[in-house]
């Protein structure tokens, strides 16, 4: 049944049978899980029951059987070049080489909603999830508007995903960055139009599938539960036939179909052509990141695919960052305002008294009336709290001590905000690590604790911004330069010295598959300030060498901004760090572009001619 959702992408759900001999149970798969009857019949007993089977899964219409009536195939050659995958004509040849080059319509609103366009995939961009059971399965093609003359080659990109009935559609965080100002937005994707798929006047809900079954535990199997699934044996005279994996009989997570065309179209960060154009779209990552959450969005899942490489006018070399993937967004409309600075003498007599004794306490150095004051502001009139973070800032960073001058805010890497802050804790404590993306998420967001101290997470801004620390991480361990291709120590073969050190580096930190022995690993990393350039900037591949300041920089802002308790917006001093490292290689003169990088540039230039290849092939058809 898995095997259908992977072959036949139009399915919503499958029905099967499990026969034992001559007893048989009924089964029903879709996106929310697996069940099955409780009880089996027996087809010699019972005929006329199998009987009935049979024909509903012959006589039921296509739709009632699991097809999506709301995608059709699209045969360019043929008399009929729009038709539904069950239809007789249908041949081998209409799939395509693989389901990757196989060409489906899609029928989605007009961005005003008042009319219907109708869209054709030109490539499968990600279809590996089709086969995922209880989730939101997400496929990707690239995708053009149906157009009778051939000509238009704007390409689109439509996701598809089977979205909780309790969550937001995409589009509703995505709406929140339109603005008059079209810059404002330029580093976070642009959504043309979206909906909930309907099946007639009704949104296709697995809970509408489902009509009403209920789950509960089975009396015809032997169960046993393992983890978070059930394995269960099918019993004829004492001996299994057949085994099977399902969720345990809990209340399914109903869900329902829902499409997002985006006008946002680029590859993933991993094929950076060069150093520079990683650390802009690193930037303009960060950038996005700071726009939605000034308005009332955070993203909570950034992972690789998320930060994207975007061409400007199918140019493979001009590009901008662009963040996308906003399913496991939050928002808030609730807002903290900024600091506002007042002259010292309208400040309120504590602390006028404190911002006097402040040196008689902390003799080590004198800070300026601004900074006092928003470090005042930020821990409440607690001067112990202000002065210690004024002796830890002093311990990590290097010639602060020395400065022959009052300290100011930006001495201190306090970004004092001139914008309202939100307010995201209306929100649940993050108990289980279900909105963000494993391999590079914050210790504090999947173990829900901090890491100096005991009390419950809410997941912030800042552990975004360390989702992005370990992904730069990530990348320069496990890359040997442009356009993705894997460093040879982690290729199958090679093993030993070197190899052993960066393989058991990536393991530790990314590839493990027990999600806690990560968390405790990074952990660990906090320990220490020198952990992180020991254990894991000393494992870069040598290409990435001039970002291992920028990489101990950003380790250090984090690193302090936990242990101070300052959860501040880091966007600012990210931003920074990465502006002085762009300045500081752009002073360098320009080398001749490697092997790597002409074959990644080569690469994107056959990508970016996919449509216009695909308009080709219509006009051949007699449709340009």
């Amino acid at each position: 049944m898995q095997r259908v959702f992977k072959e036949q992408l139009d399915r919503r759900f499958v029905f099967g049978l499990a026969i034992c001999v001559t007893e048989v149970s009924v089964w029903f798969y879709d996106r929310s899980g697996l069940i099955g009857t409780e009880t089996t019949f027996d087809i010699h007993k019972e005929p006329k029951k199998f009987i009935r089977v049979i024909a509903a899964l012959t006589l039921l219409p296509p739709d009632r059987l699991g097809w999506d009536l709301s995608m059709q195939l699209y045969r360019p050659f043929a008399e009929k070049r729009f038709v539904h995958s069950w239809d007789p004509s249908v041949t081998l040849e209409d799939f395509g080489g693989d389901a990757y080059q196989t060409y489906w319509a899609f029928d989605m609103p007009s961005p005003d909603g008042k009319t219907r366009e109708r869209f054709i995939s030109v490539h499968g961009l990600n279809l590996v999830p089709s086969e995922i059971i209880c989730g939101r399965a997400t496929l990707v093609w690239e995708v053009v508007r149906d157009d009778e003359e051939s000509k238009d080659e704007t390409r689109y990109v439509l996701k598809q995903c089977w979205r909780p009935m309790s969550s937001h559609r995409e589009y509703y965080f995505y709406e929140q960055t339109i603005s008059d100002d079209a810059s404002a937005a330029l580093n976070v994707g642009k959504v043309y139009t979206s909906e909930d798929v309907h099946i007639g006047a009704e949104a296709d809900t697995t809970l509408a599938m489902r009509r009403g079954l209920t789950v509960c535990e089975t009396s015809i199997i032997n169960a046993q539960v393992i983890g978070s699934f059930i394995r269960v044996k099918a019993m004829a005279g004492g001996s299994a036939f057949y085994s099977l994996s399902t969720p345990p009989a809990t209340d399914p997570n109903p869900r329902v179909l829902s499409r997002t065309l985006m006008e946002t179209y680029g590859w993933p960060i991993k094929f950076f052509k060069d150093i520079p154009e990683l650390l802009r779209v690193m930037r303009d990552a960060v950038t996005g990141h700071r726009t939605l959450y000034y308005r009332g969005v955070l993203h909570c899942d950034i992972g690789l695919g998320n930060i994207l490489i975007c061409p400007e006018d199918n140019d493979e070399q001009k590009t901008h960052g662009e963040l996308i993937g906003l399913d496991h967004a939050k928002s808030t409309k609730k807002f903290t305002p900024p600091v506002v600075f007042v002259d010292r003498q309208d400040w309120d007599h504590n602390a006028q008294y404190k911002y006097w004794v402040f040196p008689l306490h902390f003799s080590r150095v004198n800070i300026t009336e601004n900074a006092f004051y928003a470090l005042w502001i930020r821990y409440e009139g607690l001067l112990s709290r202000v002065g210690k973070y004024v002796s830890d800032m002093l311990d990590v960073k290097e010639g602060l001590e020395d400065a022959e001058r009052p300290l100011t805010c930006e001495d201190l890497d306090e970004y004092y905000e001139t914008r309202s802050r939100p307010d995201f804790s209306a929100h649940e404590t993050l108990e289980v690590p279900q909105t963000t993306t494993l391999p590079f998420a914050s210790y504090e967001v999947t173990e829900g604790l901090p890491y100096n101290g005991y009390s419950p997470v809410e997941h912030n801004s800042i552990h975004d911004m360390e989702t992005m620390f370990w992904i730069l991480d990530y990348l320069c361990l496990t890359r040997d330069g442009p356009g993705g291709s894997l460093r040879k120590e982690l290729k199958e073969g090679n093993s030993g010295g070197a190899a052993n050190s960066v393989e058991q580096t990536v393991y530790c930190f990314f590839d493990s598959e027990n999600v806690q022995a990560l968390a405790h690993n990074r952990r660990l990393l906090y320990a220490d300030h020198k952990n992180v350039e020991t254990y894991v900037v000393e494992q870069f591949h040598p290409y990435f060498a001039v970002l291992k300041p920028l990489v101990l920089e950003w380790w250090r802002l984090l690193r302090f901004a936990y242990f101070s308790g300052s959860y501040t917006p880091m966007h600012q001093p990210f931003l920074a760090a990465l502006n002085k490292t762009l300045e500081e290689i752009d002073k360098k003169p320009p080398s001749k572009q490697s092997a790597a990088t002409l074959a990644e540039l080569e690469r994107r230039r056959k990508d970016l001619s996919r449509v216009h290849e695909f308009r080709a092939m219509q006009k051949a058809a007699g449709l340009g």
